[in-house]
């Protein structure tokens, strides 16, 4: 099979991987009918370097990934939140995982170091995962993590900044469609997190720790492990380890029965404590009710009776309703960062920075002004320092 013949076929296979018509790739490319699609994907039409740029986009790939002359290429393999394929998904896989390649070009260009040299590598065993005294093994490794990441006292206030800087995992946010709020993947472009921005911001920090125990694990357990299903109504193995993480590591233990000591009379707390707790961790107040659970504070049924019932979070949602009106969330603000850095110093063209930011052409002006930068002014000057 020549070149030709080899770019048609996967141009076909990568259409259809999608779940895309031809009708609905040829409305985005705007040919007149779709035989001129059909006639490319089966070689009869030679394609144009544009219109091969714009299948790229639209497919979500680099046009080298098509003009490598392979008739077949892994995939990177995305772990979602909940399982299961659909249009939507698609469509949102090829925007999170072109975010992912875009920003590390952009580390490249701006000789940022690599992902792997960034990482901290810890040494899990998944048998240990797998016993009974797992949820102590998992505080355990949370604490130490924290401790490695300089977390703080309080990990909620800059987790997503510290997974950038100190452990080398791209996060970004993205609005989200109903019923999905994260995924893991890794790739050409290292490890990367994706989050709902139009999820609260304490949900947000808890789907970020979780899917970082993803990360953390992704070579112990298969596809199907994590998606495994245990009952209808009850979390697997592997994700309630995750979400243990994920408490273990937002609400340190020893911070936390401080807060608890301070406001407690005897072995009474009343709700509006368990509030301020809540906030003052960025945490929802079910993932604090269940952490007191875990660290001996209060006992599983109770907790599980207040949830049931409902009460307790309708009053936690309807009391903190108006913080989640906050700025969007642009992609990952270090990723803004590098996007504007590589523009200004000519490394990318203003076109390229408008792709990267996902904003028309007409629209990077207001954008740099709305972020505190002047598309005009030369950014480009140095300083000598000793």
């Amino acid at each position: 099979m020549n070149p030709k013949e080899i770019l048609a076929k996967s141009l076909k296979k990568e259409r259809e991987k999608l779940g895309l018509s031809l009708k609905e790739v040829t409305a985005k490319m705007g040919y007149p009918h779709y035989q001129t699609l059909g006639s490319i994907e089966t070689g009869d039409r030679e394609i144009k370097a544009w219109e091969l740029a714009k299948l790229a986009k639209i497919y979500g790939r680099d046009i080298d990934y098509f003009l490598a002359g392979k008739e077949s290429h892994e995939e990177s393999k995305i772990l979602w939140r909940s399982p299961g394929d659909s249009s939507e998904k698609n469509e949102i896989r090829i925007k999170f995982i072109s975010f992912c390649r875009n920003y590390r070009h952009l580390q490249l260009i701006l000789n940022e170091k690599e992902d792997s040299e960034q990482q901290l590598l810890y040494q899990i065993h998944k048998t240990r995962l797998l016993k009974g005294d797992a949820f102590q093994y998992i505080a355990g490794m949370a604490k130490r993590i924290s401790s490695d990441l300089c977390l703080g006292s309080r990990p909620g206030c800059a987790l997503s900044k510290i997974l950038e800087e100190k452990a080398g995992i791209k996060v970004i946010f993205m609005p989200l469609p109903q019923g999905l709020s994260a995924a893991t993947t890794k790739g050409d472009f290292g490890m990367a997190i994706l989050i709902n921005s139009n999820d609260a911001p304490w949900r947000q920090n808890f789907d970020l720790a979780h899917e970082y125990f993803h990360v953390l694990t992704w070579d112990l357990f298969s596809t199907d492990e994590v998606y495994r299903e245990t009952s209808p109504k009850k979390k697997n193995r592997i994700e309630q380890l995750a979400d243990v993480f994920a408490s273990a590591l937002l609400l340190p233990e020893e911070e936390l029965r401080k807060e608890i000591g301070l406001r407690r009379r005897g072995k009474i707390i009343d709700y509006l404590s368990l509030t301020e707790i809540a906030r003052e961790f960025d945490v929802s107040m079910e993932a604090l009710l269940w952490r007191l659970v875990n660290i001996g504070i209060m006992k599983k049924e109770k907790v599980t009776k207040l949830l049931v019932e409902g009460n307790i979070l309708n009053i936690d949602k309807s009391s903190r309703i108006k913080k989640q009106n906050v700025p969007e969330v642009p992609i990952s603000p270090k990723y803004i960062s590098l996007a504007i850095r590589a523009y200004h110093l000519g490394k990318i063209s203003k076109a390229r920075f408008a792709e990267y930011i996902d904003k028309e052409f007409s629209a990077v002006s207001s954008f740099l002004k709305d972020i505190g930068y002047s598309e005009n002014k030369d950014y480009s000057f140095e300083y000598r320092i000793t």
